[in-house]
């Protein structure tokens, strides 16, 4: 719901609207609107932010689903890039507003810095393609484009936007390079944007200091909220405990652990949503298909044309699943036709939830994974050849291999080494806390590596000699590691088989002990021991990847 505050109550005849349209146009500039938000609640948006957002380049992030395809297992996470970029800067006016309240004359703010900041936070994901990062992270990158950033685009795209906004709500040339500093502050070198004093003003949207700004704030709640998924942190709190010292946000003492908890957070919502086994499936199954499809989309034209770029967005599925009807005249040759049926049997699969099958994933130290990363031997290649077993033909191109990482943010840093702190508001020096001495139960490691291999192919045979497949190949690159998998092979179902290479590895529990529940009654703790024992049916039941 939305409430205009810059409609006029009196009415008037038509034969006047015309005289009247420019008066009322001009009165209608320096009003505002509130939104009401299932996160926040009631916010407020001034007449320039609202400008923006009532642009087709704004408007398109309605079409930008937030999560991508996590929807596919969590039904309610349908929330989008809208939702959130109106978060993020009601989040990013809110702390500005908390800093000028209360060291504006000290700092030297003005109502134009909490601008700069709002739109800032407003814009920061125009940039983003199809599929939200599903565009950038998977499909550019499998196509080899390497230079391409959302960041960059959501910059280009202001430009455009602040070409078309009224004289009396356009910001300056100076201004407008703030706030894509304070979206991109590593690709964003502009001469106005880093003005000596004012350098806590760009860590508030974008924090590359540490990593505390809105932008998380606004999604850890916000998809923790759609997902069902509990978290603990409260940006509340953090935000009214905060002030400027030397030029950068710094957080009273006692905020350390909610502050961890925004991290440890992170971390949950990566483990569980983000990088969720089954809707990392949906995205290889979209990268697929829009990988095939790019025979007729040609997406490379798109990305670097703001006009064309605001083109895309999620209905490019629907584009490829009704392409001859919405394009009845358009003829095809024999390479486009087999490119298009190819993508349309891939969506198809997504309809019917024929998903790509998790295999396994194995889980690896640092230096593990920095081996095998150097000597570029996790391919799919090199697991179809270390399969020694009879019956079953492993093709590379059935198989999908990826690295997955999860982390507090800054890699395999503690982001909160790099927080300033301070011990009582009248304090003017800041200092930093140690985890030890902040925490008596403290991690020692911030990032988690681990292997997982995908399975093109759903036939029961291929999935188990792709499971040996990959301990084979973990033992010949990795063995003298001592690595477990996630999962044990998978059991035979009844009425099911299993190549011999792997039956005789396996202990295959009776039929009556996986579906008997009067047997589970009779021998609850074994019962339990043989469940512990099987690679879950992920068809079954969507759960998140930490439970």
């Amino acid at each position: 719901m939305d409430e205009d505050l810059s409609m006029s109550q009196e009415c008037y005849p038509l034969s006047q609207i015309a005289t009247l349209q420019p008066q009322l146009q001009a009165s209608s500039l320096g009003k505002g609107k509130h939104f009401n938000c299932s996160v926040h609640g009631f916010m407020r948006f001034d007449a320039t932010c609202i400008s923006v957002i009532d642009t087709p380049q704004f408007q398109r992030l309605r079409d930008l689903k937030q999560l991508g395809c996590a929807h596919y297992v969590f039904p309610t996470a349908t929330h989008t890039r809208f939702d959130h970029s109106l978060g993020v800067c009601h989040l990013a006016n809110h702390f500005a507003q908390h800093i000028y309240s209360m060291q504006g004359k000290e700092l030297g703010m003005d109502k134009a810095d909490i601008l700069c900041v709002a739109l800032a936070g407003l814009c920061h994901d125009l940039g983003h393609g199809p599929f939200s990062h599903v565009f950038d992270h998977e499909l550019l990158r499998a196509k080899g484009i390497t230079d391409w950033k959302h960041e960059d685009m959501s910059c280009r795209i202001l430009d455009v936007i602040m070409e078309g906004l009224p004289e009396q709500l356009a910001l300056g040339e100076c201004d407008v390079a703030r706030v894509k500093a304070m979206i991109d502050p590593e690709g964003q070198k502009a001469s106005c944007s880093t003005a000596s004093g004012s350098r806590y003003l760009y860590d508030i949207v974008s924090n590359e200091r540490n990593s505390v700004d809105v932008d998380k704030f606004d999604y850890l709640a916000r998809d923790s909220y759609h997902c069902g998924v509990k978290i603990t942190f409260d940006h509340k709190r953090p935000m009214a405990y905060s002030k400027v010292l030397g030029d950068e946000v710094c957080f009273k003492q006692s905020e350390y652990q909610a502050l961890h908890e925004l991290f440890h957070s992170r971390e949950l919502m990566t483990r569980q949503v983000y990088t969720h086994r089954k809707a990392k499936s949906v995205e290889f199954m979209m990268v697929d298909a829009l990988s095939a499809a790019d025979e007729l989309l040609n997406l490379k034209d798109f990305l670097y044309d703001p006009a064309r770029f605001i083109c895309l967005d999620d209905s490019l599925i629907k584009t490829i699943e009704n392409y001859q009807a919405l394009h009845p005249r358009h003829s095809l040759d024999d390479r486009e036709t087999k490119a298009l049926a190819k993508a349309q049997a891939i969506v198809a699969r997504i309809r019917r939830r024929e998903l790509y099958k998790f295999v396994n994933e194995l889980k690896v130290p640092p230096e593990g994974l920095k081996s095998v990363e150097q000597a570029k031997v996790f391919t799919p290649e090199n697991i179809a050849a270390c399969y020694r077993g009879c019956g079953v033909r492993l093709r590379p191109e059935d198989i999908i291999v990826s690295t997955n990482k999860i982390n507090f943010a800054m890699k395999d840093k503690n982001p909160l080494d790099n927080v300033h702190f301070f011990d009582d508001f009248d304090d003017t020096l800041p200092r930093k806390i140690s985890n030890r001495d902040a925490l008596h139960m403290q991690p020692t490691v911030f990032q988690e590596h681990s292997l997982r291999v995908y399975s093109r192919n759903r036939d029961l045979e291929v999935m188990a000699a792709l499971h040996e497949a990959f301990s084979a190949w973990k033992d010949k690159y990795l063995g003298r590691l001592s690595l477990n998998f996630a999962t044990p092979a998978k059991a035979r179902r009844p009425g099911g088989s299993v190549p011999s290479s792997t039956a005789a590895s396996q202990e295959m529990p009776p039929p009556m002990a996986l579906h008997d529940p009067q047997a589970a009654l009779q021998d609850p703790q074994g019962q339990s021991k043989r469940k512990r024992s099987l690679m879950p049916d992920l068809d079954m039941v969507d759960l998140p990847a930490g439970m």
